[in-house]
């Protein structure tokens, strides 16, 4: 049986709860559907080399029984801890350190046959040091997010961090499947001799735990009758945030004042006290009449029972991910410019906000019917189910074509 390893980001450790970060949920769902192919021995690999901040000497280079070492194995047993106690099921004894050091005895990943980077992702020197002590191993760069605007962000605000290395030695990058005009930019940039594209994936279970821990289920989950709207995009970079959602909504309330009675923007309390902001939304009529609020961040079982009857959404090069599938999932009303979806819920092309506002508006008209995204919506999510063999089967794929190169 071959031996995977997964890496895990950081920055979920950072935030004290591995399992709320996206990537995480997908990893996981990665780990189970490759586990139960019978043909891979799967773990996840946390990695603290991959440091968003300098260490006290100054430096990135993370040191074997240094101070930050133990800090952060000390979390991570504390995450596990706390992992096993919500999800009994998952196997934490396949969670590992992978401490990269000049004592090369301590490095984890010195039986694998193939490195997967998810969460995290190697410079030109430690890919060395893990193909040193591993001459076997293979390293594929599964990309979840949009790299490309993520180099773009970084490259223009540098202050932003580190951005994915682009450096030589790994086998392959596996791109999912809304990036896939990105595919020849990846390769050429990461000079990788196989570049791919892999099955987007997303299961219900963590969301299904969110529900129980609210004490609701996908059963006696019920959206607000009210006529809101809500907006959830993170807001952190290019590819989602709530600026079309808002021209949207003042267009749909110039032409009709009554269309909805309040609008919520989430993720976004921070937005009105910078001078941007300000010169963009204080002048326009949801705002001045009240129409409109900015709130923190929420869950989705909290925002749609209390606020929210309508998820109003918007992204740019960024047309699959999870919120989408948990709408449709839940039942509530979408409307989106995702081509992915574009025969559920309510869709609109690009940025056109006359479009959106109309579709809105419909949406809106339509609230309280009983599938308000239509009939497609449950094959959609089993499209994008780890249950589903073409998914598996891809992953298979992908897999032994790196293994075998």
């Amino acid at each position: 049986m071959k031996k995977i390893a997964i890496t895990l980001a950081r920055k979920a450790i950072k935030y004290n709860n591995i399992f709320t970060n996206g990537i995480h949920q997908n990893i996981y769902t990665l780990q189970k559907l490759l586990t139960k192919t019978g043909m891979y021995d799967v773990h996840l690999v946390y990695d603290y080399t991959v440091h968003s901040e300098p260490f006290e000497d100054g430096t990135f280079v993370y040191r074997y029984n240094s101070k930050e070492q133990l800090e952060d194995i000390a979390l991570l047993e504390r995450e596990k801890h706390a992992l096993y106690e919500l999800y009994p099921h998952i196997n934490v004894d396949n969670i590992h350190h992978r401490t990269t050091t000049t004592r090369e005895e301590h490095n984890v990943l010195q039986d694998f046959d193939l490195l997967i980077e998810a969460g995290c992702a190697y410079d030109s020197t430690n890919l060395e040091i893990i193909k040193k002590i591993c001459p076997k191993i293979k390293v594929a760069l599964l990309t979840y997010g949009n790299m490309y605007f993520g180099a773009l962000e970084k490259l223009i605000f540098p202050s932003r961090g580190p951005t994915i290395p682009y450096c030589y030695g790994r086998d392959a990058v596996w791109l999912s499947p809304h990036f896939e005009e990105w595919m020849e930019w990846h390769k050429t940039l990461l000079q990788t001799p196989i570049a791919s594209i892999a099955p987007y994936i997303w299961s219900p279970e963590f969301f299904e735990k969110k529900l129980n821990l609210a004490s609701m289920s996908k059963e006696t989950f019920l959206v607000t009758d009210k006529k809101n709207v809500a907006v959830v995009e993170p807001n952190l970079g290019f590819v989602k945030t709530c600026l079309t959602p808002i021209a949207t909504l003042e267009n749909l309330y110039n032409k009709n004042p009554d269309a909805f009675e309040d609008a919520y923007i989430f993720n976004a309390d921070h937005f009105l006290k910078s001078d941007a902001a300000k010169s963009m939304f204080t002048k326009i009529n949801i705002v001045k009449n009240g129409k409109i609020s900015f709130e923190p961040r929420r869950g989705l079982e909290e925002i749609f029972t209390k606020y929210g009857g309508i998820l109003l959404s918007h992204q740019h090069c960024c047309a699959l991910n999870y919120v989408f599938l948990e709408a449709l999932y839940l039942n509530i009303p979408l409307v989106h410019n995702s081509p992915f979806f574009k025969e559920a819920g309510y869709y609109y092309e690009g940025f056109d906000v006359n479009a959106s506002s109309l579709q809105l508006e419909k949406a809106l008209e339509e609230k309280g019917t009983p599938d308000p995204n239509g009939d497609r919506a449950e094959e959609y999510i089993w499209q994008y189910s780890p249950e589903n063999p073409n998914n598996i089967n891809g992953y298979i794929k992908l897999i032994e074509e790196v293994l075998t190169n």
